[in-house]
């Protein structure tokens, strides 16, 4: 009696674990942060906290870190200019963002397609301002990015379960006085934890599948070989009975 009445609560605990939500916010303005919420906890888990030494709280020490801290960030974009100097004409800002929406254009219709219905996304902010410095490809640029994030957030609701905060929307703008485009996005993308163990299980046998596959090719070309081979041997000797 005592084993069932472990097991009863072991079961429970385990299905109240399975209905813990677990939240990842993504906040985007001119950097990138996410953070994990899980039963009213925080945790940030982009950018990392840079450890700081006691030694290094006065005011001097500090701004000594910072600037060490820029300099390797101007030495990090300059290499990836001169990088982007050698491969060749390097793009745009407008259109490495077209570039990245397209990107992920195609990672939403394939992800979702799959693991949509286990997914609760809710827009807290979502404004871009597009910007350039000529006032027609600002047009052109407005355009391209209204079209593309209409066509995501399309196939996102028919998708997924996506809600909007109230009051918020779904903005994008033509900026004719800036010159580069902006971002100012809120995003929180939730799920529970038994809808996470059977992503994870699907992927598993996705996998296996794939390996299965790909064994079965590889076989396939050597048996067709030793079938060619044993053709061959059988017609000399068809040959010589003839």
């Amino acid at each position: 009696m005592i084993a069932l009445y472990w097991t009863i609560g072991i079961l429970a605990v385990l299905v109240l674990i399975g209905f813990i939500r677990i939240s990842i916010r993504l906040c985007l303005d001119d950097d990138i942060r996410l953070t994990l919420h899980v039963l009213g906890l925080t945790f940030r888990l982009y950018p990392k906290r840079q450890a700081v030494r006691p030694g290094r709280y006065s005011y001097r020490k500090m701004q000594k870190w910072r600037s060490r801290q820029q300099e390797k960030k101007d030495k990090a974009e300059a290499k990836a200019e001169r990088k982007a100097d050698r491969s060749g004409k390097a793009k745009e800002p407008g259109e490495r963002f077209l570039a990245k929406l397209r990107n992920y254009q195609d990672l939403v219709k394939t992800f979702f397609r799959s693991f949509s219905k286990h997914f609760r996304i809710r827009i807290a902010k979502f404004h871009i301002r597009v910007g350039s410095d000529d006032a027609a490809k600002t047009a052109l640029l407005y355009g391209a990015v209204a079209q593309t994030v209409s066509y995501i957030a399309g196939a996102v609701e028919r998708f997924t379960n996506l809600r909007l905060k109230r009051g918020s929307e779904i903005l994008v703008e033509a900026d004719f006085v800036g010159d580069s485009i902006k971002a100012d996005l809120i995003l929180d993308f939730s799920l529970r934890v038994w809808h996470l163990l059977a992503i994870l299980l699907r992927a598993a046998l996705a996998f296996f599948k794939q390996q299965i596959r790909k064994a079965v090719k590889e076989t396939a070309p050597s048996k067709k070989q030793s079938t060619s081979r044993a053709a061959a041997r059988t017609e000399p000797a068809a040959a010589e009975h003839s």
